[in-house]
């Protein structure tokens, strides 16, 4: 006989981790496959050869496992469903709850990529600051060296020359384009979008799970 009930994906998934416990536990307390010896049961030994006994209580066991799995299924189908169709607003996204349940795995790949490009920045930023300090340096021990000298006409614009040629030689970061922002400014933005996912998504799957009924058959 068919059976139904509507209750909402929160109460599904709580009945579904209560399912698996109790189907895991009938598994290990009952023995579905006895032996007969001169027409008596001798095992399993907990029927005390009952043979007669045993086969109610295995029938009976194995009917209610089967009704057991069949609801779970059905509730599990019924949950997957659901989140494939509901939707739910996270941040300035709208999106499925099976895409946000998704999404919350893997987010890490992205986050994985904004941590790599972040040290590169950094490393390339440590580079270039490195390569301007030498250069400032390698100006002003020229600048102090003609300073110290006796002083001519000559002097000064040999100074500003100095400057333009050390401006010139100075290093800068090259920052590649990550869709249509610079790296530093992808990182920015995306560091921004998953602390902001990450925030909110549990309590918005509640919310769902709480408010979303189901109606499932077995």
């Amino acid at each position: 006989m068919t059976q139904s009930k509507t209750l909402t994906v929160q109460e599904a998934l709580n009945e579904l981790k209560v399912l698996d416990k109790r189907i895991e536990r009938k598994l290990g307390d009952t023995k579905y496959v006895g032996v007969v010896q001169e027409d008596k049961l001798v095992y399993p030994a907990s029927s005390k050869g009952d043979k007669d006994k045993f086969i109610s209580d295995a029938k009976s066991s194995i009917n209610s496992l089967l009704d057991l799995i069949a609801y779970r299924h059905a509730l599990k189908a019924g949950v997957l469903r659901s989140n494939a169709l509901t939707e739910v607003i996270i941040g300035d996204k709208t999106m499925t709850v099976a895409e946000a349940i998704d999404y919350k795995t893997s987010i890490q790949s992205e986050k994985d990529l904004v941590q790599t490009l972040v040290n590169d920045l950094t490393q390339a930023t440590t580079k270039m600051t490195r390569i301007n300090n030498d250069i400032n340096m390698a100006l002003e021990k020229k600048q102090n060296s003609l300073l110290s000298s006796d002083k001519d006409d000559k002097n000064s614009e040999f100074i500003k020359f100095l400057k333009e040629q050390a401006d010139k030689e100075k290093s800068t970061v090259l920052e590649l384009e990550v869709g249509k922002a610079l790296v530093s400014d992808y990182t920015k933005a995306k560091l921004d979008s998953i602390e902001q996912f990450e925030q909110t998504v549990d309590f918005k799957l509640t919310a769902s799970n709480v408010s979303t009924e189901i109606t499932v058959e077995w």
